[in-house]
């Protein structure tokens, strides 16, 4: 068989497959007009046709059956993934979702929150009522309980099951959460990435992220962090994440921020300069900077047993990794002062001067979450940021002189970034690793907080030995426990490892290896 003949029929086998794939996929929807398809599936099939059809009413809002479609689709794939049955309930309540929402304009209600919970009170309940009308000829074949259900699914009558921090879902109606879920999905994966934050400040698209994460199961949160996002939109979850879990109030808050953050190293123009240049021409080259990462992280013969599981999670694959070094680039707190920056450039803080404390609450999210759910380690922060300065290095400024320059640039960045990050580890990590943290080539902790958390210790027992008495007997009664003490040692010892880090930062450029 001659080469034109194979290639022919594998062109024609592959045609093959696709129509048969995608007959496939349409089956569960168009297989009820099929014969002997059961009178409930043929129901089904009717209301969905006629919703539909609501979708496309003069009033709707644009694009409103495709999203419900969208929705109707999550809903179905987490509950299979779960190992539930999918309910014609569920296609329903899913597919009406946002149902004719432009009949009762905002402008109809009073501006101001007030008035939006009253429009969206309105608009739920006129919903529900709706869909039961489209629905009322099939309660027959769907049954009237179904019927039911989907009106209070569409209403939203239902109470949700998000998770919460004891580990498990609050009690509710699992398919009223599925379709939350789905909703939520459909916003990160279409509405984010199509403009929804274009134009908005980055604290409010956080507090609108952190509200949406709220809402969801954990199940749903494992699938937000697969999507694809940009470098600014996948900061902007990880902070909405930190804000949702940790214990943080107001990460992008300037006023909370002035007590929760450190200061951050501002570096030099030819500093920035060269980190602009440089990753540039990283990004550029060919192949991944992230699997380039990976790979460089690996050559550690303990990786798998120690590191790669805290990068095991879906949110730090290899594609995510230039993201996030592209948006804390951005948020650096120092200006270009050349012509307006290119778009793999770092931001101009005389621009957007909110943007200096991002830079400082992006790494804080990142490291605290690693740490929460990973078991990330101060210990750990060497080894990542030395991998990062070589693959820059080898893919940015491959020999020379320049090379030179991009190794002192990337090794200032890397602890600007550790000023923020080494604080926010050291107290929190066990004994042991901060024993590790201490040996670790990185220079912080260093004598200092060693000293800072000495003295903290000492003034514990001394509480202690208060304590004791107190209890023996009354003569310690008028003493009161050097509390504020032990906070100021801890506090020590965290800005010692913001300040030299920060020292390290703005010099090494300049002054050399």
């Amino acid at each position: 068989m001659d080469s034109s003949r194979r290639a022919s029929m594998a062109v024609g086998c592959a045609a093959a497959a696709a129509v048969v794939g995608l007959a496939l996929w349409r089956l569960p929807r168009r297989g009820a007009t099929c014969a002997g398809a059961s009178p409930e599936a043929v129901a089904v099939e009717e209301a969905l046709r006629r919703l539909d059809l609501a979708h496309r009413a003069p009033f709707s809002k644009a694009k409103e059956a495709e999203y419900c479609e969208a929705v109707e689709r999550w809903a179905v794939l987490l509950r299979q993934q779960a190992g539930e049955r999918v309910s014609s309930a569920l296609r329903l309540g899913a597919r009406a979702q946002h149902l004719e929402r432009g009949a009762i304009p905002r402008s109809s209600y009073p501006e101001g929150r007030e008035g939006y919970l009253r429009w969206r009170a309105a608009v739920k309940k006129r919903q529900g009522e709706r869909v039961g009308e489209i629905l009322r000829d099939l309660r027959g074949p769907l049954g009237v309980g179904c019927v039911e259900r989907v009106t209070g699914l569409v209403a939203k009558a239902l109470p949700l099951r998000p998770f919460n921090e004891s580990g498990s879902s609050k009690a509710g109606d699992a398919e009223m959460q599925c379709i939350e879920d789905a909703a939520c999905l459909v916003f990160l994966e279409q509405e984010l990435k199509e403009g929804f934050a274009d134009g908005k400040e980055d604290a409010k698209v956080v507090d609108i992220l952190q509200k949406s994460w709220k809402k969801m199961s954990r199940q749903a949160h494992a699938e937000a962090l697969r999507i694809d996002y940009s470098p600014r939109l996948l900061g902007l979850v990880v902070e909405a994440i930190a804000q949702a879990e940790l214990p943080i109030s107001g990460v992008s808050n300037s006023s909370a921020q002035e007590s929760i953050l450190f200061p951050v190293p501002e570096l030099s123009t030819e500093t920035q300069r060269v980190l602009v240049e440089t990753w540039r021409a990283c990004v550029e080259a060919t192949g991944s900077v992230g699997e380039d990462w990976y790979a460089e992280l690996r050559l550690d013969p303990t990786f798998d047993e120690d590191l790669g599981k805290v990068l095991k999670f879906p949110v730090c694959r290899s594609e995510n990794v230039a993201k996030l070094i592209q948006a804390a680039l951005d948020l650096l707190p120092a200006a270009m002062s050349s012509a307006p920056p290119p778009p793999t450039s770092v931001a101009s803080i005389d621009a957007a001067p909110s943007l200096m404390p991002r830079f400082a609450s992006l790494l804080r999210a990142a490291s605290l979450l690693s740490q929460k759910h990973g078991g990330f380690r101060l210990r750990h922060l060497d080894a990542m940021r030395g991998a990062l300065v070589v693959v820059v290095c080898r893919r940015g400024a491959p020999s020379g002189e320049a090379q030179k320059r991009c190794r002192q640039a990337w090794e200032a960045l890397g602890y600007a970034m550790g000023s923020q990050v080494a604080p926010c580890l050291m107290l929190a990590d066990p004994v042991s690793d901060f024993v590790a943290a201490v040996a670790a080539p990185l220079p912080t902790p260093g004598a200092g907080p060693c000293a800072a958390i000495l003295a903290a210790k000492g003034v514990a027992l001394v509480e202690m030995a208060l304590g004791i008495l107190r209890r023996k007997a009354s003569g310690a009664a008028g003493f009161e426990a050097p509390t504020s003490l032990r906070s100021k040692a801890c506090a020590a010892a965290a800005d010692d490892a913001n300040a030299y880090c920060g020292l390290l930062a703005a010099a090494i450029f300049d002054i050399g290896e």
